[in-house]
């Protein structure tokens, strides 16, 4: 019969913490008082989930989503009344913590308390600042192993120091009822054992060992402090003793039963290879064995009465018995009953003989009970005296199934019988049903014979052991093969079930038949073997000197049955096992972490996301320096990330980040290679001065400009980044050199206007400097040409004409009008740029060429005007002036005396002009004779001769020879105005004498 407690909801209790010199201080007060049960208390800033405990089925709690998770044991735990109390080290400061149990860990009015599953309803918050502790003191934890001490068994206490002893002293353990028998200790020095022996008679129930810390220094001189207490061990010293029996009777009836009464309970206590026996000695030299059973105590009396009837004492009339009582006979703490004798006499007189008919007391078995097929089964017949044969028949006695064993020998009290087990002869329970042959065949030596009335016994017992009653089993089939072995929990590291384990040496388990003999193999090494429980149930543990290399393993188990029938194998085990983990690769900061440039280890996040690659299905935990940022699983693939919590930021500077694997063996790796990671997450100070760089038009820098804008500075961080920001966007990016001087372009062409932008710095790590305003207009719409055909000022238009377009002028004046009123107006022969002005208010303008862009080469030219406007665009070209420069004087090639027609004729290389403000003198022997005027041609004209060629002629009129002369240099000149070079200039002899 089963029965089941439900868990009684009790009001949620009060939580007060407070922490002290780094230890919390928590006390749960609930409104009924409370008990501990089984299980633990977990303090976590995550949730639970209950779950299945694939081990033992139960439901346990499992915390989830938790960056800090701390488990408190109960032992760890101090129950008050309404409060339940325990410390906590560790916690992280500014921490909302929530506090869970499971069903039962906690008992209220015998039931056990609710699961209390939901955060908050035991929650607490730990200090934003954790006060640092003390330096530390020597710390010890208690255990008692057993927890009873009796006057026969000590008991043990052990004492596991946080540092190496060199000697504990006897005078700072004080151990209540008990005395130190022994210390010792281990090879390092820090767990220490002391053994317990009784001190004193005395039943207490409540005793504790007290170990004054003040008086323990551990070998590099830290010293304890308070009072080291263990849990309560009982102690029950009191033997129990005869409070009734038959002792000092005289005349105690060979009927009647031997009856003695104890104090307490008491029961037969056996080691192995004892008989459960009592011993009766006459003082005629017989000895009465008595093999005592359950019936011989009373339950009724609550165990405390011993009854030995008279169908197993088979005392004689007046004989004085002598009963002496074992130590085997034991109170429950363990108290042996201390040898006490009983003495009585029995009524009646011997006679002198004896005449009791010997009585068989009980038939053993050799062996164990479980016989296969050939075993040889040996059966005794004790007697309460020594036998012998009162005839000659070879007697046997019958078994189960009308089988029978024959006499194999009279051995003292014991007649030995012998049984051979055939093939196919099963019997689950062999039981001796005759022994008829026995009666007048069996007499004692004073020729008593065995009579059927003296052959009651219970059944078969076993020699060896304890020497109990048996079942014998008659087994000559093989058993079935065993169930497939199973990775016991315990040796199953890591992920449970997986089939892999870290553990070279596992224990492995399983069932087969009851008590049969299990060996565990891998191939035909036999790894292991054990004999199961009477369940079936068994366990093996791989000898060490057979530790199981790395890699796959199959595990088989085979089982010989208690008869000795040895199955086939099982089916296998398949176990992989894995002793190593390997260091995993250095943790890799994504890129969606890496702000600023990419893979220079440089960030602003401070809860970055970190990635790498592990064994598949391995728990990774990550590492700044010593201090665990959190754990995650990898798949299947190995791949793994993590993204920082807040509780796990990381502070502005440079940190060392590495990696730890846990592989699905449980096997965990050293650290990785270090990821060196500066967090920066301070925005740069310096503030930028932007401005325009291609600001191109006039005045210039203007805040306009007609090309790709592009925008530049100095201030900024030696080699920083800089954006252009319009809002949030970016629309811009450069780079600053090491001297701090900075220049950026847009992204994308801006659109003709008015921009107004932002300009800022970004550090190494991406952040964000303060923004610098910037506004420029963009224009890039040519202006319209409005300008008029130039003009060629009239005193630049040198030669005979002022406005033919012919000059020889290098450097001329131009002017003109209707161009837009104060632009830039820039000159143009041909493509070429002579000259740039600014137009005044009415669009006027005049230009000079300057010596610098004078005209170098004679020769036509088309003179055009263009407007630029404040953005530096270029207007068409206006109408064009063309002009020819000529600079190159004419040459007198030739001068005639044209005889017939009375002329002289003067020959020039290009066409000339006669000055009119100049002469030529015709003289004859000094005296003038006619006078050639530029202004008045009525006496010369210029023609062109049949070699296109220009000829001055002058009349003459009259024969004769003549002198002309030229008043001046410059009378012939070019249309230009260019003086021609005349030979032999100014006078000529004109010779026309026929």
């Amino acid at each position: 019969m089963t029965s089941t407690s439900t868990p009684v909801s009790s009001a949620l209790p009060t939580t007060s913490a407070r922490t002290e010199a780094g230890v919390t201080h928590v006390d749960l007060n609930f409104s009924t008082a409370m008990a501990k049960g089984a299980g633990s208390i977990f303090v976590t800033d995550g949730a639970v989930q209950t779950v299945i405990d694939r081990v033992t089925g139960q439901p346990k709690l499992r915390v989830v989503g938790a960056t800090f998770t701390k488990e408190i044991a109960l032992d760890q735990v101090q129950v008050s009344g309404s409060h339940v109390m325990f410390d906590a080290i560790g916690l992280p400061p500014g921490a909302e913590l929530n506090i869970y149990m499971g069903a039962g860990a906690l008992i209220s009015g015998g039931k056990p308390l609710a699961a209390i599953t939901v955060p908050g309803s035991a929650a607490f918050t730990t200090p934003d600042v954790v006060v640092e502790p003390p330096p530390p003191l020597l710390e010890a934890s208690i255990a008692v192993q057993d927890k009873t001490l009796t006057a026969g068994t000590d008991i043990t206490v052990t004492v596991s120091f946080s540092k190496a002893l060199a000697s504990l002293d006897r005078a700072a353990i004080v151990a209540e009822h008990a005395s130190v028998k022994d210390i010792a200790h281990s090879v390092d020095g820090r767990t220490w054992t002391i053994t317990l022996g009784a001190a004193d008679s005395v039943d207490s129930p409540a005793n504790v060992l007290r170990l004054d810390m003040s008086q323990v220094v551990s070998s590099d001189g830290t010293r304890g402090n308070g009072t080291l207490v263990s849990n309560p061990y009982s102690v029950d010293t009191d033997a129990p003793e005869v409070v009734g029996s038959p002792n000092e009777v005289t005349d105690f009836a060979l009927d009647a039963n031997i009856v003695v009464a104890f104090d307490q309970s008491i029961y037969w206590a056996a080691e192995a290879g004892d008989a459960d026996m009592l011993y009766l000695h006459g003082d005629d030299g017989s000895t009465i064995e008595i093999y005592l059973g359950e019936s011989n105590f009373s339950e009724g009396e609550g165990g405390t009465v011993l009854t030995i009837a008279p169908d197993q004492h088979h005392m004689q009339a007046g004989v004085t018995y002598t009963l002496v009582l074992p130590e085997n006979l034991m109170d429950i703490a363990g108290n042996p009953v201390a040898g006490y004798e009983i003495a009585f006499t029995t009524a009646g007189d011997n006679g002198g003989g004896d005449t009791v008919a010997p009585s068989a007391v009980k038939v053993f078995v050799d062996g164990d009970g479980y016989y296969r097929a050939g075993d040889t089964i040996t059966f005794r017949i004790r007697f309460d005296e020594d036998v012998q044969m009162a005839s000659d028949a070879i007697v046997s006695i019958g078994l189960t199934g009308g089988r029978t064993a024959t006499l194999d020998r009279v051995s003292g009290d014991e007649l030995v019988f012998e049984y051979t087990v055939a093939a196919d002869d099963n019997v689950a329970s062999l039981a001796v049903t005759d022994l008829s042959q026995l009666v007048d065949n069996v007499e004692d030596f004073s020729n008593n014979p065995l009579a059927s009335a003296h052959l009651a016994y219970e059944g078969l017992y076993g020699t060896t052991g304890y020497g109990s009653m048996i079942e014998v089993v008659l087994d000559t089939s093989a058993p079935a093969a065993p169930a497939a072995p199973a990775l016991a929990a315990a040796s199953d590291s890591g992920n449970s079930g997986d089939g892999i384990t870290n553990d070279a040496t596992p224990t492995l388990t399983g069932t087969a038949e009851g008590r049969a003999w299990v060996a565990l193999y891998e191939g035909e090494t036999l790894l292991g073997e054990t004999r199961a429980a009477s369940n079936g149930s068994w366990s093996i543990t791989v000898d060490s000197g057979k530790s199981l290399a790395d890699g796959a393993r199959n595990l088989t188990v085979v089982q010989t049955d208690r008869a000795g029938n040895t199955s086939a194998g099982s089916a296998a085990l398949a176990l992989s096992i894995d002793t190593i983990a390997p260091a995993p690769a250095a943790p890799v900061l994504v890129a969606g972490s890496d702000s600023g440039s990419a893979g220079d280890g440089i960030t602003n996040d401070n809860s970055p996301t970190l990635s790498g690659v592990v064994e598949a299905n391995a728990t990774v935990e990550l590492f700044d320096g010593t201090t665990s940022l959190g754990t995650t699983i990898a798949s299947g693939s190995g791949a793994w990330s993590m993204t920082l919590g807040s509780s796990t930021a990381l502070a502005d500077g440079v940190h060392t980040i590495t990696v730890q694997q846990t592989d699905i063996a449980g096997n965990i790796s050293v650290a990785s290679d270090a990821l060196e990671l500066t967090i920066d997450t301070s925005a740069p100070n310096a503030a930028l001065a932007p401005v325009l760089l291609t600001s191109d038009g006039t005045p210039s820098p203007d805040g306009i400009t007609r090309n790709e804008a592009r925008l530049g500075g100095s201030g900024a961080e030696a080699n920083g980044q800089v954006k252009i920001m319009l809002g949030a966007a970016t629309v811009g990016d450069g780079s600053a050199d090491g001297n701090g001087n900075w220049t950026a372009t847009f992204t994308s062409a801006l659109a003709d206007g008015l921009h107004s932008f932002t300009v800022h710095q970004v550090d190494a790590a991406g952040n964000l400097g303060a923004g610098s305003a910037i506004s420029f207009t963009v224009d890039r719409t040519a202006p319209a040409s409005t300008a008029s055909t130039p003009l060629l000022d009239a005193a630049s238009d040198t030669g005979s004409s002022s406005s033919d377009g012919i000059t020889k002028d290098v450097t001329p004046l131009f002017s003109g009008t209707a161009a837009a009123a104060s632009t830039t107006l820039v000159l143009y022969a041909g493509t070429r740029e002579i000259g740039r002005t600014t137009t005044d208010g009415a669009g006027a303008w005049s230009i000079e060429v300057s010596e610098a862009n004078k005209f170098t080469a004679d020769g036509r030219y088309a003179i055009t005007t263009r407007q630029i406007d404040t953005a530096g665009n270029v207007s068409e070209a206006s109408a064009a002036l063309e002009i020819e420069i000529d600079t190159t004087r004419p040459l007198l090639t030739a001068f005639t005396n044209n005889r017939t027609d009375k002329q002289f004729e003067l020959t020039f290389s290009e066409a000339i002009v006669f000055h009119p403000d100049r002469e030529f003198l015709l003289l004859r022997n000094g005296t003038e004779r006619r006078v050639y005027a530029g202004d008045d041609d009525s006496n010369w004209n210029i023609v062109t001769n049949g070699s296109g060629k220009p000829v001055l002629i002058l009349e003459i009129g009259n024969n004769g020879t003549f002198n002309l002369t030229m008043d001046s240099d410059d009378a012939i000149q070019d249309v230009a105005g260019n003086i021609a070079i005349v030979t032999g200039a100014p006078a000529w002899l004109v010779d026309l004498v026929i």
